[in-house]
């Protein structure tokens, strides 16, 4: 089972490759400005939200058991 961090950085993996096969580039500043343009739909997170800076957030709900 993976941890959260692994989840995270998955994710954000797919979303920067989602993003290259949309523009057809490898670039890194051009597949960050498309990633801010769409925000992409995470397949394990949901609707993520790409700050300036290139960071993906995705919302949490932290739970106690």
């Amino acid at each position: 089972m993976p941890s959260g961090n692994q989840a995270g950085v998955y994710a954000a993996a797919l979303a920067r490759l989602d993003a290259v096969a949309r523009i057809g580039s490898d670039d890194a500043r051009t597949a960050v400005a498309e990633m801010t343009r769409k925000a992409p739909r995470d397949r394990l997170f949901g609707d993520l939200t790409v700050r300036p800076d290139g960071r993906a957030i995705h919302p949490i709900s932290p739970f106690e058991v």
